[in-house]
């Protein structure tokens, strides 16, 4: 069992109790109750369910009455007189019905759990299908975002060339006028450093006016994304800012800056 959850769960300690279970499997049992407290009191509250099942349904002698009992103190014991086999039968039929009835419950109980461990399992697996169904669909709705964007004729490529801090990085940015979306391709940046991000800022140049429009977080492989609206710029640069991004532009860690 990978877990003590899953094996108090799987039924074995009902059948334990009830003494359904080989030597070697119940020998097993106890050595897992003396290593795992919570089995021993599961153990324990099984044995104690089953005794107050037994004791309700088992057939009780009648109490001696009071007249009896004075009777034997004023004449001595009194004979014992054996049941007649009608009432010998009818007691183990008693007990025997306590004892299928016992196995029954132990049976189903089983049976109960088995089904419910099922259920949740189905469960789980119909939600994760519909959480992978769900991102397909935004991907995909995400990649004709993406194309009807650069297809625009209102669409502007703008490069963004490396800047002092690392030449050899670039990036673009695909801006559509008519609808104010943006969308940025940083696969020429390099992984940013752990507690980094990238954030993109679109810039009016007179007087300089930066404007964040989003961070980018690299992650799975991903290299586009979309960011906020823009109704006008001029340029657009991308800095490297500590996780959560920052109010302004930090330029000594000015990555990539392009002109339209």
């Amino acid at each position: 069992m990978s877990s003590v959850k899953e094996y108090i769960e799987s039924g074995i300690l009902e059948l334990y109790v009830s003494g359904n279970l080989s030597e070697q499997e119940a020998q097993q049992v106890a050595q897992m109750c003396s290593q795992h407290p919570e089995i021993l009191a599961e153990v324990e509250k099984i044995e104690k369910a089953y005794l107050s099942l037994a004791e309700g349904l088992a057939l009780k002698q009648p109490a001696i009455t009071k007249y009896e009992a004075t009777k034997q103190k004023l004449f001595g014991e009194s004979k014992v007189i054996p049941l007649n086999s009608k009432n010998k039968w009818n007691s183990y039929l008693g007990w025997a019905a306590s004892l299928v009835f016992l196995i029954g419950t132990v049976f189903y109980f089983n049976q109960y759990k088995t089904l419910e461990t099922e259920i949740a399992q189905q469960k789980e697996a119909a939600k994760q299908v519909l959480e992978q169904n769900e991102s397909l669909i935004e991907e995909t709705l995400f990649q004709k975002q993406f194309i009807a964007t650069v297809q625009q004729d209102q669409s502007i490529k703008v490069k963004l060339n490396g800047q002092e801090v690392s030449p050899q990085s670039f990036a673009n940015v695909f801006w559509d006028k008519n609808t104010q979306q943006v969308f940025v391709d940083v696969s020429g940046l390099p992984e940013p450093p752990r507690g980094k991000v990238y954030q993109v800022w679109s810039l009016k140049l007179n007087p300089l006016t930066p404007t964040s429009i989003g961070l980018v977080e690299m992650k799975d492989g991903q290299t586009i994304f979309k960011l906020d609206n823009v109704a006008d710029a001029q340029a657009f640069g991308i800095t490297l800012e500590n996780a959560g991004g920052s109010k302004v532009p930090t330029m000594e860690q000015l990555y990539t800056l392009g002109v339209i």
